[in-house]
């Protein structure tokens, strides 16, 4: 969670590299964070591969005195090789609390397919 008119950018970009695949794409993550009041950061990002996979995401943090809870939305899409193009989305609900006395973190999330899931940059 960010303080009021705060923002924060995380920028990453690199190659795939995974076993079980032969392509190994390239890949352009960034996501931004901005603090709105006291108890919600709004969020946006975005992920590109060169391989024709692009997903955006935005959501919604609030803090709360029982741990911060988020919402949020991603679409998905990839066009293979066949001139298919496949398009998922997914939401998001989840929950997060910092237990300061043992630095111990604790997330629950449940997530919900609206489309055959896309499993990301492969």
């Amino acid at each position: 969670m960010l303080r009021p008119g705060v923002g924060r950018w995380d920028i990453s970009a690199g190659q795939v590299l995974k076993d079980s695949i032969q392509d190994e794409p390239n890949l352009f993550q960034a996501s931004y964070y901005y603090g709105l009041n006291n108890y919600l950061t709004g969020y946006t990002g975005i992920q590109l591969t060169d391989n024709n996979y692009t997903a955006g995401l935005l959501g919604l943090g609030m803090n709360t005195p029982v741990g911060a809870f988020s919402v949020d939305v991603t679409h998905s899409n990839v066009s293979i090789p066949d001139d298919k193009t496949y398009q998922g989305q997914s939401y998001r609900i989840s929950w997060n609390k910092l237990f300061e006395n043992t630095s111990t973190s604790l997330n629950i999330a449940a997530y919900r397919y609206s489309t055959q899931p896309l499993s990301g940059p492969q």
